[in-house]
C-alpha cells in the first residue's frame, strides 16, 4: 500500500514540472517571435531609408545632367527651383522652371513631395580646381550647389534630403 501512495505523489510532481517547463518554452518562443518581428521592421525601415536616399541622389543627377537646369551666367544666389519648392517670400527662387525626366518627377503629383533647387554660389567664373585635371587656359568653372528633398512618406517610400556641390566647366572664348 505504501507503493501506491508514492506513485500518486510522483505523478503530481511530474505534471507540475511539465507545466513549468512548457511555460518556460512558451515564454522563450514569445520572446523570439517579438525579437524577429522587431528585426524585420528595422530591416524594412532601413530599406525604405536607402531607397529614398537613392531616389534623392537620382534627382540630383538628373537635374545636373540637363544643361538647361544649370544657368552659368548669373549673380551669386540666383536659383532655379521646381515649381513645388517652398518660397513664400519669392526670394529663394529666381526661376521656377527646372526640368526633370518624367520617370523621376511628375509635376501634377510630386509638387509637394519632390523639391529641388540649384543655386549659383559665386557671381564670377573661377579657375577650375586642380583635381579636375583640365586646362586652366581652356576652361573656367561655375560653382553651384544643389538642394534636393524627396518626401514620399505618405506612400511609405521614405524621406531624404541631399545638399551637393557641383562645378560646371565653361569653355573660355
Amino acid at each position: 500500500m505504501n507503493t501506491n501512495r508514492l506513485r500518486h505523489g510522483q505523478q503530481g510532481v511530474a505534471l507540475f514540472t511539465a507545466l513549468i517547463v512548457m511555460s518556460l518554452i512558451l515564454l522563450l518562443a514569445g520572446t523570439a517571435a517579438r525579437f524577429t518581428t522587431t528585426n524585420v521592421k528595422m530591416a524594412v525601415n532601413e530599406e525604405i531609408r536607402v531607397a529614398a536616399r537613392q531616389s534623392a541622389q537620382a534627382l540630383v543627377e538628373a537635374t545636373i545632367n540637363d544643361t538647361q537646369n544649370i544657368r552659368v551666367r548669373g549673380a551669386s544666389g540666383d536659383a532655379a527651383c521646381t515649381s513645388g519648392f517652398p518660397d513664400p517670400d519669392g526670394d529663394l527662387c529666381t526661376w521656377s522652371d527646372l526640368m526633370l525626366p518624367s520617370l523621376l518627377y511628375d509635376p501634377s503629383n510630386d509638387q509637394q513631395r519632390v523639391k529641388i533647387r540649384v543655386v549659383r554660389s559665386t557671381p564670377e567664373l573661377i579657375s577650375p580646381p586642380r583635381g579636375l585635371q583640365t586646362s586652366i587656359r581652356a576652361f573656367d568653372a561655375a560653382p553651384f550647389w544643389v538642394e534636393t528633398q524627396f518626401d514620399r512618406r505618405d506612400q511609405r517610400e521614405g524621406f531624404a534630403g541631399i545638399h551637393e556641390g557641383v562645378i560646371v566647366l565653361v569653355p573660355k572664348y
